[in-house]
C-alpha cells in the first residue's frame, strides 16, 4: 500500500533544491555552511556569523532532519517516552564531549606546529 505522494515509510521525501533561508533566498544545503570571519572581527561580524550558523542549523532541520525525523505532521522526538529521550540526549552530550576532545587534540597539535 502506498503512503501517498512524497511519503516513504514514516518519512516524507522532498527536493533539497527547494529550501529557502529566512529571507526567501534559495540555498544549496551542501555548500551553505557559514564561513568564519577574518581575525580582528567586530562584534557585528561575530553576530553576523552567529546568525548565519543559526540559519545553517535551521536548514539542517529542513533537510537532514526532515529525512530522519519528520513523521508527516509530527517529529520523531514527540513520540519518544521521557526515558528514551533522556537516553538519546545523554548520548548526544557524550558525542559533543568526544568532539570537544578531538578538537582539543587538533588545536594542541596546531599550537605546537606554529
Amino acid at each position: 500500500m502506498s503512503d501517498g505522494p512524497g511519503v516513504s515509510g514514516n518519512v516524507r521525501v522532498f527536493n533539497p533544491d527547494g529550501i529557502h533561508d529566512s529571507e526567501g533566498r534559495q540555498v544549496n544545503v551542501r555548500s551553505d555552511r557559514p564561513t568564519a570571519p577574518d581575525e580582528n572581527m567586530t562584534s557585528a561580524e561575530l553576530a553576523e556569523y552567529q546568525q548565519q550558523f543559526t540559519e545553517w542549523s535551521r536548514i539542517r532541520i529542513l533537510t537532514d532532519g526532515l529525512r530522519q525525523y519528520d513523521r508527516g505532521g509530527r517529529q520523531a522526538f514527540e513520540d519518544l517516552d521521557f526515558p528514551t529521550l533522556i537516553t538519546y540526549a545523554h548520548e548526544e552530550l557524550a558525542d559533543i564531549v568526544n568532539y570537544c576532545a578531538m578538537l582539543s587534540i587538533k588545536l594542541q597539535r596546531l599550537k605546537e606546529a606554529i
